[in-house]
């Protein structure tokens, strides 16, 4: 059977949005930045900031999408627990019955 594939809205994602909202202010507060011309170091941090925060989001999703993937293929099978190793066997010999070691303490006393 074919995995179901979700056909939600992206706007549907708490996530997404969190992200997205993000990102806007830090570019309004560039464009704040650059309308009241804030100083280059003030700036950089800003864009740098802005960047990393779009990266990370990326990257946590592009992880997440590989992680589902693996598991919609079946790759990854979690519910099951891993068999167990199959321990070794030792046979022993039967014990001797009573007439075998009778005969041989007979053998023995008597080579004795």
């Amino acid at each position: 059977m074919a995995p179901s594939v979700d056909t939600r809205s992206p706007l549907q994602s708490k996530k997404f949005c969190a992200a997205m909202t993000f990102n806007i202010l830090w570019l309004l507060m560039i464009g704040y930045g650059i309308h009241l011309d804030v100083s280059d170091p003030v700036m950089l941090a800003m864009v740098i900031t802005s960047g990393s925060t779009q990266m990370v989001y990326l990257g946590g999703q592009a992880a997440v999408d590989a992680y589902l993937s693996k598991m919609a293929a079946g790759l990854w099978n979690i519910t099951k627990p891993p068999p167990e190793p199959k321990k070794p066997t030792i046979t022993m010999p039967p014990p001797p019955t009573g007439s075998q070691t009778e005969q041989r303490l007979s053998i023995d006393l008597i080579e004795g």
